[in-house]
């Protein structure tokens, strides 16, 4: 699910058996430098969102912004 948060797109990942009334602990996946520019689809080739999908019960919700090209996530 692709959402914007502060001006930054944002994959939203969620488990296969995915439960609306359930409670889930989140994981904030930032980007290596090698991850940046407008396609959001570049987050999806990481280690933890391939091992997302295929265990169907990773109970977490992954939020992976994308970091625009020639910028950085700053502290």
């Amino acid at each position: 699910m692709k959402r914007i948060f502060g001006g930054l797109q944002c994959l939203e990942t969620r488990n296969k058996k995915f439960d609306e009334t359930a409670k889930y602990p989140i994981i904030i996946m930032l980007n290596g430098a090698g991850s940046r520019g407008d396609d959001l689809e570049i987050v999806r080739d990481t280690v933890l969102l391939q091992y997302q999908s295929v265990h169907e019960g990773f109970p977490f919700i992954v939020f992976s912004p994308l970091c625009q090209e020639n910028t950085w996530f700053d502290a």
